[in-house]
């Protein structure tokens, strides 16, 4: 693809449109806010969720060439930004980079996560529901919580897990990455000024500081919303990052490869070895293993 046919395309982007032209019409909206989750069908692992704010001043900056040149950016990654599952892991990889470099008063972005012995607890809807709540929170709310990690200040810092960190795996609430919790260089947003976009038709517990017309659940919203596909990327990446950090800890599964997923290889270890402390006893293959 030539670069003039990535630009074109990139800024003919319906993704990019549909949130812009949310801001524009409604002219008390200053953040368009989206929020997506990965991770509610593997057998071990976590549920990770991500919220995105991006500022409509994003919006207007962000369409010309003199912004992109000025941070580095690359129009070729950004014209790629769609659902995670539908893009490759290196693009993933340069999307999560390509974010990094933009302003946190333009873009900010939050992870939370719900372990497996919460997810037991509570069920997988209600878990993923509860990790969007978290990031939610930690932008419009209470920007101090323990279990999110500021993606602005604190983007894939590679750390090996030490052994009070693996240890913080199996409490019930616990961050992506352990090691990378920092504290927030950003004030929680105004919630009146915020539309929030939330992928799927269920919406997160607890959303009475956003008015209800302000928040909207949207089916496919990863194909639909760019703030909401970058929160998938944003997610799923980390999501990734994490499980192949912690194979680490448990080897014999294969996390880094399958992370977490109920594949051929995950079965068949599972059957060797049996559950292990990252496993979502309440779902049915590994159910069935302690059964017998």
């Amino acid at each position: 693809m030539k670069k003039s046919q990535a630009n074109a395309s990139f800024f003919d982007s319906k993704l990019f449109s549909f949130d812009n032209n949310l801001l524009k019409n409604n002219l008390d909206a200053q953040w368009v806010i989206g929020v997506d989750e990965v991770g509610r069908g593997p057998l071990a692992g976590p549920v990770t969720a991500c919220a995105v704010a991006l500022h409509i001043s994003f919006f207007n900056r962000f369409s010309t060439e003199a912004f992109h040149k000025r941070l580095g950016l690359d129009p070729l990654v950004w014209s790629c930004l769609n659902d995670s599952k539908a893009i490759k892991s290196k693009t993933r990889e340069a999307l999560c980079k390509e974010f990094h470099k933009l302003d946190s008063r333009l873009a900010r972005a939050v992870i939370a996560s719900v372990g497996p012995k919460e997810i037991d607890k509570i069920n997988i809807l209600e878990a993923s529901l509860l990790a969007m709540q978290r990031c939610v929170d930690a932008l419009l709310v209470d920007s101090s919580a323990d279990y999110v990690v500021d993606v602005n200040s604190a983007w894939r810092k590679q750390t090996q897990l030490s052994k009070r960190s693996q240890k913080d795996l199996l409490d019930h609430s616990w961050p992506v990455h352990p090691d990378s919790i920092s504290n927030y260089a950003f004030d929680p947003l105004v919630p009146s000024r915020a539309i929030l976009l939330v992928d799927g038709v269920h919406l997160p517990r607890n959303i009475e500081e956003v008015d209800p017309y302000q928040a909207v659940p949207l089916k496919k919203g990863d194909q639909t919303s760019f703030a909401v596909a970058l929160a998938s990327v944003l997610a799923k990446e980390n999501r990734d990052l994490f499980m192949k950090n912690i194979a680490n800890v448990w080897p014999g599964y294969q996390f880094e490869k399958h992370m977490g997923y109920g594949t051929k290889a995950h079965l068949q270890a599972l059957q060797s070895l049996g559950p292990c402390d990252l496993h979502r006893m309440s779902f049915a293959p590994v159910r069935r293993l302690q059964i017998s």
